[in-house]
């Protein structure tokens, strides 16, 4: 055992990063446990220079939130981190942040296509013996080193499959240039094994040809960690009120929380839409709601995103398709009780339990309204034994859990 830990540390790692916290577990994990890494992570700042940041003030220009979030655990130094193009990266936070959707998409785009075409040399530089990264990153072909790719939504084939199926039952909606499937398949293609976050996202994966045993599930859970310790907020349920957080997208079934503010009473049911949207969505969205019931919450802060966390006590996502909706984990930590799409692939999570009654059709209206008539008749005590189980299932997740089930699997590759 010892002899395979001293070969393990021998091993150099060179995890390829987008904007995802799996990535950042990862590299966690690896800091921890003496294996050599390298991580490209462009707009992310070590636990130090953090520090020296906020003595520049950066809290005081509103930026102290952002800063938490893409501050690293102290366990991971500056020479661990590659920082290719921040600054591109980081306009395209800014750009989504000021309302400029489209031209966020287009510096997204910009970002990734020049870090693919630089990947070569900062694998040829770096000499890893594994390579991790994400199926939205094109990575060259790799001949005599390992790939491991991690794809957090389904199949780019089966996503563009729902999208359609979601255009059909909701033509109107303004028409997204960001809501196309993020996917390279040809990426996926090429890697030794595929980790992908939910059994729903695997079967989509098998449905277009990937041999089953170079798949993996492993669940991600909560970002904000209140799993570790909060409960769920005691409180009546005569006033029932949803939650859905998100990117106000067509896919995930927004519509339908939209059209069906129209036949709840405002004395029973709240609707809050909160999560990024661009004016001419949120023109939309309030155009074919009932603003007595149904409430918009455009480009949230942080601070705002908790406030909602905290006051609300239904979480509803009636998405066409997800990997794994990790808001869906992050509202259930909070002890919101969920309703969710078949298709947002944290509903498997709910299988089994009494809280598999609220799993629904992608989109359906009917189907919401029924979940909520009927938490909405519930006892209270009943209802917070629902609050209580959702909690209770939450604590099961954690991005540190991935991390420690992906390096087991990674290692595997590695001695195979």
């Amino acid at each position: 055992m010892m002899r395979e830990q001293e070969e393990h540390k021998k091993i150099k790692v060179l995890l390829i990063g987008d904007t995802h916290p799996e990535m950042i577990a990862i590299a966690k994990n690896l800091a921890m446990n003496g294996i050599d890494f390298k991580i490209v992570l462009p707009t992310y700042f070590t636990a130090r220079e953090s520090r020296i940041l906020c003595k520049f003030g950066v809290q005081f220009i509103s930026l102290g939130a952002w800063l938490q979030k893409r501050t690293l655990d102290s366990h991971i130094t500056s020479d661990s981190i590659i920082r290719k193009y921040a600054f591109l990266e980081t306009s395209t936070w800014l750009l989504k942040r000021m309302g400029y959707h489209r031209l966020s998409w287009k510096s997204a785009e910009m970002y990734k296509k020049k870090l693919s075409s630089r990947l070569p040399k900062i694998i040829e530089s770096t000499r890893p013996n594994i390579v991790v990264s994400y199926d939205t990153i094109r990575v060259p072909r790799l001949m005599k080193i390992k790939h491991i790719v991690i794809c957090p939504m389904s199949h780019p084939v089966t996503v563009k499959e729902s999208l359609i199926e979601s255009k059909i039952l909701f033509p109107d909606w303004p028409e997204m240039e960001d809501e196309k499937p993020m996917g390279i398949n040809e990426t996926a293609d090429y890697a030794d094994r595929i980790v992908l976050l939910s059994r729903f996202a695997k079967n989509s994966y098998i449905s277009q040809g990937f041999n089953a045993s170079k798949l993996e599930v492993i669940h991600i859970g909560p970002i904000n960690g209140n799993s570790n310790h909060l409960h769920p907020v005691e409180g009546s349920n005569s006033l029932l009120k949803i939650l859905f957080l998100g990117r106000m997208t067509r896919i995930k079934g927004v519509e339908a929380l939209a059209k069906l503010s129209h036949s709840l009473n405002p004395l029973k049911f709240q609707i809050n839409l909160v999560g990024q949207c661009s004016p001419e969505i949120a023109s939309y969205i309030r155009g074919i709601s009932d603003s007595d019931v149904l409430k918009l919450i455009e480009n949230p802060t942080p601070n705002e995103i908790s406030k909602y966390f905290l006051n609300s006590n239904v979480f509803a996502l009636p998405s066409f398709n997800e990997g794994f909706n990790i808001s869906s984990l992050e509202a259930m930590s909070y002890g919101l009780v969920p309703i969710l799409s078949k298709n947002a692939g944290v509903a498997e999570v709910l299988e089994s339990t009494p809280l598999a009654r609220l799993i629904i059709e992608p989109g359906s209206i009917e189907q919401l309204k029924l979940c909520l008539n009927y938490l909405s008749d519930l006892e209270q005590e009943d209802f917070q034994y629902l609050a209580r189980l959702s909690f209770d299932l939450s604590r099961r997740f954690s991005f540190d859990r991935f991390a420690e089930e992906f390096v087991k699997i990674m290692m595997q590759e590695i001695d195979r």
